[in-house]
């Protein structure tokens, strides 16, 4: 998936062929300047501003809207890591890593992860290269194994 500013969201096969699967731009019938879309267990999920979540069951054909999240998720970009979609945040005082996890068709769980004091940095990428994951700060490159990555951050 792509999306091309104003023109609209793209599915592209690996022989080049292309399909817009979110009608024209000004009749949206799916996700309209999507700050994520991933795939994940067969659904395609397209996250927009203003929290607005997309989803689509049959890759792209046609597309369910929700509404009604938390539109601080726009202040987030998404990754994968592992089998799992990580959030981090952008602009916030302090900023955080987190897990992004479906509970059901319309309800999100939202899981902190430990960030070792590095909030008041800005983060600006996060990758994900075999065993270990990589973030990217105003601070410098911060790494941690994989295998200790998803640890919840402590309440204080």
């Amino acid at each position: 998936m792509v999306w091309c500013d104003g023109y609209g969201l793209f599915k592209i096969t690996q022989d080049g062929t292309y399909q817009q699967v979110n009608g024209t731009f000004t009749q949206a019938t799916g996700p309209v300047n999507p700050t994520a879309v991933y795939k994940l267990k067969g659904i395609v999920y397209s996250l927009q501003r203003g929290g607005t979540i997309w989803t689509s069951n049959n890759d792209c054909a046609s597309w369910q809207r929700l509404d009604g999240f938390n539109s601080a998720l726009d202040l987030s970009t998404f990754y994968s890591v592992g089998d799992s979609l990580v959030g981090i945040t952008h602009g916030a005082v302090t900023n955080s890593v987190y897990t992004f996890r479906w509970l059901n068709a319309s309800t999100v769980r939202l899981r902190e992860l430990k960030n070792d004091g590095i909030g008041y940095a800005d983060f600006s990428d996060l990758a994900q290269l075999g065993d270990t994951v990589y973030l990217g700060t105003t601070n410098g490159l911060f790494k941690r194994p994989l295998n200790k990555f998803f640890e919840s951050k402590s309440a204080k």
